[in-house]
């Protein structure tokens, strides 16, 4: 009597199981519904390529994300570049005080931080040095040691003074901003915030082949695969 009552318990719980399963099975179902395409645009943007691919499953969807994600770097070419005379950074720089806008003092506000956490080694500063080097070339010649020393003191972010008003001021007449090493990866994080608000769960960000950002993976592979080029090469 007790061996049968093992077995009907057995068999009651095969069957809870197998119920069990059998309903979670439509749930799994609907989810591979929602088939994945990968999409991929590639615009001119801050002087080289902006790549973007994802998997999405809504086509409509991905075309606005496309759409204000490369507004998003156009604009903030427009505003940060140093090549366009009428940008915030070329005014600035020219005219060394100026209320900026919100992605500026942001930009600014990272590049500060940035010099202090790499003691130096990054500097959104450095653009005296890089003029000096410039004209250095043009002349065949090299800069004198105190030129060099003069154009590091002014290149020190020390001298780039950021007030509440959203007000950029750079206190010494050598004093002024380079974004060249920022402004792309300025603008992906830019675009990274949009992900949430589009359901982005698979991209993958090439802007330039320098900066590079992976997010999810890729729906037919476990990973994102990214080469390395060789310098000399």
């Amino acid at each position: 009597m007790k061996r049968e009552q093992q077995v009907n318990r057995r068999n009651f719980c095969k069957n809870i199981a197998f119920l069990a399963t059998s309903l979670s099975i439509p749930r799994f179902v609907l989810a591979l519904d929602h088939k994945t395409d990968l999409y991929r645009e590639v615009r001119y943007v801050m002087g080289t390529l902006l790549d973007i691919t994802l998997y999405h499953h809504d086509k409509k969807t991905v075309r606005a994300f496309f759409s204000e994600a490369f507004e998003t770097a156009d604009n903030l070419d427009r505003i940060l570049s140093n090549y366009k005379l009428r940008s915030e950074i070329s005014q600035l720089n020219l005219d060394k005080k100026l209320s900026v806008s919100d992605a500026t003092y942001s930009l600014i506000q990272q590049g500060k931080l940035y010099e202090e956490k790499t003691k130096g080694a990054f500097c959104i500063g450095v653009m005296p040095l890089i003029e000096l080097w410039n004209q250095a070339g043009l002349k065949n010649k090299i800069p004198v040691d105190r030129e060099i020393e003069k154009c590091i003191q002014a290149s020190s972010t020390k001298n780039i003074n950021l007030a509440k008003n959203k007000s950029v001021s750079l206190t010494t007449p050598l004093t002024s901003i380079d974004t060249g090493g920022i402004g792309k990866g300025f603008a992906v994080d830019e675009i990274v915030k949009l992900f949430k608000k589009y359901s982005i769960e698979s991209a993958l960000i090439n802007f330039g082949h320098s900066t590079i950002y992976a997010h999810g993976k890729p729906t037919k592979g476990n990973t994102w695969n990214v080469a390395l080029r060789f310098p000399s090469e």
